[in-house]
């Protein structure tokens, strides 16, 4: 039966006009943007960029501006710094920018397909024990100032906007005013809930970027659209946030200062009304030390981008990421969920408890989440990476040894299917396109990396395929490649054993 084409959102449909409108704008000449020295950039400012707030280097305390110097120092000399390796229109592709991800205990953010594991900035009751846990502790330090002071500039952007509510209204001669949408003080967070101003401020993590704009390996891009230089950052939003939260960012640079001709204040933050192309850009100089922040909704309806200055430096850019999937928590939750349905005997035997579609369908989904968004995330980046969040460890293994309880529960189903039974279908239609999946994501993580990349890769950051195994190993209950397996699950599909129809199967032939 052939697939009817999937529609587009028209969320999607869009954006896509918008983008070739702008395009076809540019096309015709560069758009025009403003900077601070222009007449009329604070007006603009205020009307439609009226939730950027940017802070002088004197709003953060001294001490806290020298250790952080110390702390992003520590981090970079230790190397805690390199260029990520995303996907990218299907190519793989290195980042530009240098990163480390520092945040609560057992959370992860995830950006451009690459699931990042915190380092913590806090360890309960237990004192730091080296260079790289103080050094994160005080970009924890930082993370506490800047709830604080988000909250400040949010609660002072409120009362402005009520104020302009209540002259409003006395200017309409007492008809009811509110307050429009983009000024409104909360919005919805992606799960139906409005968003208050505490939890939209309650940063978990700091994607630390570092960059050195004389590197030969980097490569930039110009700014399309405006032309206001090169890109260390194009433009975009920032991705797998709570929606209509806010993100504060610390930015340092370093230089020669005995150097008068290096501009202090070359870096910029670029900022656009998305796919407009009758509001005029901004690009916004950054002096080391300074600090940003895109209140509440501005990076839900606004793109940024950072304009690349001649010195290098580092930025804390500080996140809610949105973990409802992404904490240790979540997936040690989901992994009990799936071994609910395993009955291990004292003897060392196991069975299912239960055969019902939806318990396999269940266990099969946890098993690839487990499998493809945790343990080969964690281990594609390196050894490196894995000796660096050596707290992620145990975890790690221990995820590793539920998931190998998975592949049992995944063998014992299938032994079911060989059973002439009239469930043997319809368990055989549940799991082939499970099976199907994980086989094409194992494929697609062999082959991520090229043989010419991996040549230019350092050892410590090479891939680590795991878990992998050789097929045939007595200690794995399935193989890793797993074409027989669908194979011959693929004929009990086909076969014409019989058994009654359900919703379920129907389905399932809807999906396979």
């Amino acid at each position: 039966m052939s697939k009817m084409p999937k529609r587009k959102a028209s969320g999607d449909s869009g954006k896509e006009i918008k983008k070739r409108q702008l395009l076809s704008e540019v096309a015709k000449g560069k758009l025009p943007f403003l900077t601070p020295a222009d007449a009329t950039f604070e007006s603009l400012m205020k009307e439609k960029y009226s939730n950027f707030a940017h802070e002088p280097q004197s709003c953060i305390p001294e001490s806290l501006q020298e250790d952080l110097t110390w702390a992003l120092n520590v981090l970079y000399y230790h190397g805690y710094f390199y260029r990520d390796w995303v996907k990218v229109k299907g190519q793989t592709v290195q980042t530009p920018i240098s990163r480390t991800l520092v945040g609560e205990p057992g959370t992860t953010y995830k950006y451009l397909g690459l699931r990042l594991f915190t380092i913590p900035w806090s360890f309960g009751d237990v004192q730091p024990e080296n260079e790289i846990e103080i050094a994160c502790g005080v970009i924890g330090k930082l993370n506490e100032h800047f709830k604080v002071a988000s909250r400040k500039l949010l609660l002072e952007k409120e009362n402005e906007r009520l104020e302009r509510a209540v002259t409003r209204t006395k200017s309409d001669e007492g008809t009811p005013s509110c307050l429009d949408k983009e000024e409104s003080r909360g919005c919805e967070s992606g799960d139906g809930r409005i968003l208050s101003i505490d939890d939209g401020t309650d940063f978990n993590v700091a994607l630390i970027n570092y960059m050195d704009p004389t590197d030969l390996d980097v490569r930039l891009k110009p700014e399309p659209y405006y032309g206001m230089g090169s890109l260390a950052v194009s433009w975009h939003m920032d991705g797998n946030l709570v929606r209509g939260s806010t993100v504060a960012v610390y930015s340092q640079t370093y230089s020669d200062e005995s150097d008068d001709s290096v501009d202090k204040t070359d870096w910029k933050v670029g900022l656009k009304v998305s796919w407009d192309i009758e509001t005029p850009g901004v690009a916004i100089p950054l002096a080391s030390g300074e600090s940003y922040f895109m209140l509440g909704n501005l990076n839900d309806t606004h793109q940024h981008c950072v304009i690349t200055g001649s010195q290098s430096r580092f930025s804390s850019t500080h996140r809610v990421a949105d973990s409802r999937k992404g904490t240790l928590r979540y997936i040690k939750g989901r992994c009990q969920e799936a071994l609910s349905n395993l009955l291990e005997e004292t003897s060392g035997d196991c069975c299912l408890r239960s055969l019902d579609i939806s318990h396999l369908r269940l266990t099969e989904t946890i098993h690839n989440e487990v499998e493809f968004e945790w343990l080969r995330q964690f281990w594609m980046q390196g050894t490196r990476h894995a000796t660096e969040r050596r707290s992620w460890l145990p975890a790690i293994e221990a995820l590793e040894e539920e998931w190998v309880k998975m592949e049992h529960m995944t063998k014992l189903a299938i032994d079911e299917t060989n059973r002439d039974t009239k469930e043997s279908i319809a368990i055989a239609r549940i799991l082939r396109p499970f099976l199907k999946e994980r086989q094409k994501l194992r494929k697609q993580c062999l082959e991520k990396f090229s043989p010419r990349l991996l040549d230019t890769i350092h050892p410590d950051h090479l891939p680590v395929h795991r878990p992998k195994w050789e097929d045939g190993d007595p200690l794995r209950p399935l193989p890793f490649d797993l074409s027989d397996v669908i194979n011959k699950i693929g004929v009990v599909c086909k076969s014409n054993r019989p058994h009654e129809s359900s919703d379920s199967d129907a389905s399932i032939d809807s999906k396979d």
